[in-house]
């Protein structure tokens, strides 16, 4: 089941960075997946839950790979670009925190959250580094 479809548009040109923002797509296709498919309520928390660390850890890898690049190239807006790698962990972390507390997590809107979080940062800020580091690597 589809519920993110990758674009083109979401292209960097940076080839190891777009494999990495693929596999963060289907992630999140996965997860979607899995909700529809489960009409248990905590087995869909334990669905959301997973795949919220997964996201968290493999977000982490691929945060890391940007911005060894942007480091090694002297990107000039890598200061904000780790900082909005950093709100995403921060409401990742959030998300586990309130689920650990005993809230329940929404699965859907967690799902969109994700969805138009990595939708938004490849577009407005990944797409900025693609031609400065292409041309450098």
């Amino acid at each position: 089941m589809i519920f993110f479809i990758w674009k083109e548009e979401y292209l960097t040109n940076i080839s190891e960075l777009d494999s990495q923002h693929q596999k963060l797509v289907l992630l999140i296709n996965n997860l979607y997946a899995d909700l529809v498919k489960c009409q248990d309520v905590s087995q869909k928390q334990a669905f959301v839950v997973n795949a919220l660390k997964e996201l968290i850890d493999y977000g982490c890898y691929h945060f890391e790979a940007e911005e060894k690049l942007m480091l090694k190239y002297g990107y000039s807006g890598y200061a904000h670009h780790k900082e909005e790698h950093e709100r995403f962990k921060l409401q990742i972390a959030q998300f586990l925190k309130e689920q650990s507390e005993g809230s329940r997590i929404l699965s859907f809107p967690v799902l969109v959250f994700v969805k138009d979080w990595l939708v938004s940062h490849v577009i407005e800020t990944d797409k900025q580094y693609g031609p400065y580091l292409s041309a450098r690597i």
